[in-house]
C-alpha cells in the first residue's frame, strides 16, 4: 500500500463522555423497529459501523414507495443533552446510514413526532443529495421542517425511512440505519463512529500538512518446488497505518499526552467534508521555531484499528 496525504486536518481527544451530545437511537438489537406495509426492516450484520449490526429497511417491490420504518413508546427530551444541560435550535442532529444503490433511492428522511407517531405533529427532515455507500450527516435542528405544534422536549415515536423509485430492480434497493445522535453546536466538537465505537469529540488542534502510510504485513508461503524457476509466494496478514501532521504549535497537549489516544478526522475535500476517521496514539512530538518564524509542531501517530473513509453532510441553514 503506498502513501496518502491532504493539506487539512483535525486532531481529537478521545472522548466518549456525552455531556455535548445525548444518543437518540443505535439500531441495535435492544432496540425495536417496526416496518410500514411495502418495506421489511431486519439487522444488517454486514453494513455497519458501530456495535454488532445496524437496522436495514428493504424496499419489498419494484413500485416505487415511501418506505418507512418506527420507533414507538418513547419519552425522548431532545431539549437536553445527556447531562441535562439545555440544548437550543442550533444544535446538531447527527445521523449515519448505508445506501446501496443511489438509482433506486431518491431520498432519505427522519421525524420525530410527538404521540405514537402524529403525521400532524412532527420535525421532519428529507435528505436528497444521497451518496452510494456511508452518509454521515449533521442537521441543525432549526432546519428541520415543523408540521404543526410539535415540541423538542415531547419525542413519543421517530420514522426512519426512505422513497423508493419505481424499477424493475427497486425491491433490491435498500438504506441501512446506523445511528442518531443529539450533538452541540459548538464548533470543537464533532461526531465519529469509529472501530464499532461512537465518539463525541473534542477538538485539541487543527493541522495544516499530513501523509499517511498504510501498510500490509505478508507472510512468505512459499512452497519449493524440485526443477523449473522458482518465484516467491505471499499471503497478506495483518493492515495497519501510520500518520505525520504538521501543525501551528498552541499549547503543550501533545507533549503533556504522549501515551493517549487520540482520534484523527483526515480531510480530502474540506468543502464537501469528505475524510478519514481513525483511532490513533501518539508517538512522537517535535517542536521548532526558527527565527523570524512562527512555532511549527511535527506529530506522529501510529494507527489502533482501521482507517474509515466518510461523507460527513453539515447542513447549517
Amino acid at each position: 500500500m503506498g502513501a496518502l496525504s491532504g493539506k487539512m486536518g483535525a486532531v481529537y481527544k478521545e472522548y466518549t463522555p456525552l455531556d455535548k451530545s445525548k444518543e437518540i437511537a443505535n439500531f441495535q438489537s435492544g432496540e425495536t423497529w417496526v416496518a410500514d406495509s411495502g418495506a421489511t426492516a431486519s439487522n444488517d450484520i454486514l453494513d455497519y459501523r458501530l456495535g454488532t449490526q445496524s437496522r436495514k429497511l428493504i424496499d419489498d417491490d419494484d413500485t416505487g414507495n415511501f418506505l418507512t420504518m418506527l420507533q414507538l413508546s418513547l419519552t425522548l427530551n431532545l431539549s437536553e443533552f445527556e447531562d441535562t444541560s439545555s440544548s437550543d435550535t442550533d444544535d446538531y442532529i447527527c445521523y449515519v446510514f448505508f445506501v446501496n444503490n443511489v438509482s433506486y433511492i431518491d431520498s432519505v428522511r427522519v421525524s420525530f413526532s410527538e404521540g405514537s407517531y402524529d403525521p400532524n405533529e412532527r420535525f421532519e427532515y428529507k435528505i436528497n443529495s444521497i451518496v452510494e455507500g456511508w452518509n454521515y450527516v449533521k442537521v441543525k435542528k432549526s432546519s428541520f421542517t415543523i408540521i404543526g405544534t410539535p415540541d423538542w422536549n415531547d419525542i413519543k415515536s421517530i420514522s426512519a425511512n426512505f422513497t423508493s423509485l419505481a424499477n424493475s430492480n427497486t425491491n433490491d434497493a435498500y438504506v441501512s440505519f446506523q445511528s442518531l445522535y443529539l450533538l452541540d453546536d459548538s464548533k470543537t466538537y464533532d461526531f465519529a463512529l469509529i472501530n464499532n465505537t461512537a465518539y463525541t469529540l473534542e477538538c485539541m488542534t487543527l493541522i495544516y500538512n499530513w501523509t499517511v502510510d498504510a501498510q500490509t504485513d505478508v507472510a512468505d508461503v512459499t512452497s519449493f518446488l524440485c526443477d523449473g524457476v522458482q518465484f516467491k509466494e505471499f499471503i497478506p496478514l495483518l493492515n495497519m497505518f501510520t500518520v505525520s501532521t504538521e501543525a501551528f504549535w498552541g499549547n503543550g497537549d501533545f507533549l503533556d499526552n504522549l501515551t493517549s489516544n487520540f482520534i484523527l478526522s483526515l480531510y480530502i475535500d474540506t468543502v464537501n467534508g469528505y475524510r478519514y476517521d481513525g483511532l490513533a496514539k501518539l508517538t512522537s512530538d517535535g517542536i521548532s521555531n526558527d527565527v523570524g518564524d512562527v512555532v511549527n509542531e511535527t506529530i506522529e501517530f501510529q494507527g489502533d484499528g482501521d482507517l474509515k473513509y466518510v461523507d460527513v453532510q453539515i447542513i447549517d441553514s
